[in-house]
């Protein structure tokens, strides 16, 4: 019988050679093989050294799986979900982009695991209901699994950082939920408050 080289305890890529296992037919070595994966394998000597066998076959099925996340990432492309992830990378990174002083300017971050991966976000967020906008539940902090929820645009406005409490007579509420009730325009009532100084109680009160 030929000698042939003594692979035991050699490794190769994932692969880590442990014990002999026979010769085939074609009177080639072959080897039990332990992945890193904890897989097993038997492998003929030529396809470890050379390369043609890497794995228990551990890193194919990543490959379909990595293939299979980026398809699901292209399908939901024009999506309501892949909208809501994008937009809120934009706010926070694209100093270009109109949101950017409201959210990157004050120091808003997303977390990596969603920033990396519209994947995980999906996942953790799941589809976007129908009429809702993603909002932060602390409106100082960060983009995570665990401040976010979906809401509608009348709880995000009153969930924003310029919002205030104002009482009128015993009832306490936000200025957009003032604004709604006396039916006057979000934007009028706080120009008035920021760009003329106007007290909120004036600035809700005083007819358009």
């Amino acid at each position: 019988m030929a000698k042939h080289t003594d692979f035991t305890g050699k490794k190769f890529t994932r692969l880590t050679v442990i014990s002999f296992s026979h010769i085939n037919k074609n009177r080639n070595a072959c080897w039990n093989c332990l992945c890193d994966c904890n897989g097993n394998k038997i492998v003929i000597s030529g396809e470890l050294t050379n390369g043609h066998v890497k794995s228990c076959g551990c890193i194919a099925k990543e490959i379909i799986i990595k293939r299979n996340i980026l398809n699901a990432k292209h399908n939901m492309r024009w999506e309501p979900i892949y909208n809501s992830w994008h937009g809120m990378l934009q706010r926070c990174y694209n100093f270009k982009n109109v949101g950017y002083k409201y959210y990157g300017k004050r120091g808003i971050k997303v977390c990596k695991r969603w920033k990396n991966s519209f994947i995980n976000f999906y996942k953790d967020m799941g589809d976007r209901p129908e009429n809702l906008t993603l909002d932060r539940i602390d409106n100082n902090g960060n983009y995570t699994p665990k401040n976010c929820r979906w809401s509608t645009r009348i709880e995000q406005a009153n969930n924003t950082r310029n919002n205030v409490l104002v009482t009128i007579g015993k009832k306490t509420k936000t200025v957009s939920e003032w604004a709604r009730i006396k039916k006057i325009n979000n934007s009028t009532v706080f120009k008035r408050i920021n760009r003329y100084g106007w007290s909120p109680e004036k600035a809700i009160l005083t007819p358009v």
